[in-house]
């Protein structure tokens, strides 16, 4: 049977009304020239311009009703607030929308993924060569989820850093930012195609979230 037949078909099937789906068997007619099927009685005679079809439908019954489809996976804390929507991933992420922004924020099995400090690394406009100074704001990469960190402060206090607003193309970056032992340098930086755009670091508390997490659907 050619597609266009085997679509019209199963199009066919989808509409019957329940009481043909009473016979073990349909009948239908197909015109020869573009496939159009109509359905006839046990025994109906087809047109000159069309040829007889048949087949059976094995039981009677018509077709379950499909499933309601379910809603996305969610991340919520002990006391059930929500984090985000969660992404799967290494690590895995709950993305949540901050502002106009979608944010990800790391998760571990315990609770956030944190961030060493001392390892974070944003990057900047520009930079004083002599003394390895950083100039302006800071930035990180913006990608599809605007992938955040989470960073340790005060005792209990949790900080995600994110890329947000106002952006900056890669072009604009010239520098990036790092602990050198207990002192924080800059040093020249020349980002690579596959970091086309920039956002300004912006930070939010995220202490008030008790792990650990769960996902719930």
């Amino acid at each position: 049977m050619r597609p266009s037949r085997l679509l019209t078909l199963i199009i066919v099937l989808l509409v019957l009304p329940a009481s043909a789906w009473a016979q073990d068997t349909i009948y239908g007619c197909v015109k020869n020239n573009n496939g159009q099927l109509r359905i006839v009685a046990a025994g109906g005679m087809c047109l000159p311009s069309e040829h007889q079809v048949e087949w059976t439908l094995g039981g009677g019954s018509p077709p379950p009703a499909p499933t309601a489809a379910k809603g996305p996976m969610r991340v919520v804390d002990q006391a059930g607030t929500l984090l985000g929507l969660f992404q799967f991933g290494v690590p895995s992420y709950a993305a949540r929308q901050i502002g106009d922004l979608w944010v990800g924020l790391p998760l571990s099995p315990t609770g956030f993924q944190l961030t060493n400090p001392l390892s974070f690394m944003p990057y900047y406009l520009d930079y004083d060569s002599a003394t390895s100074t950083c100039l302006g704001d800071a930035y990180m990469p913006v990608d599809v989820l605007r992938t955040g960190v989470v960073m340790e402060g005060a005792p209990g206090q949790l900080t995600l850093s994110y890329p947000g607003t106002p952006e900056v193309d890669r072009t604009a970056i010239h520098a990036y930012g790092r602990f050198d032992g207990s002192v924080w340098k800059c040093y020249g930086f020349t980002p690579g195609a596959w970091m086309p755009l920039f956002g300004k670091v912006a930070t939010v508390d995220v202490s008030a979230f008790q792990a650990p997490f769960k996902i719930v659907q």
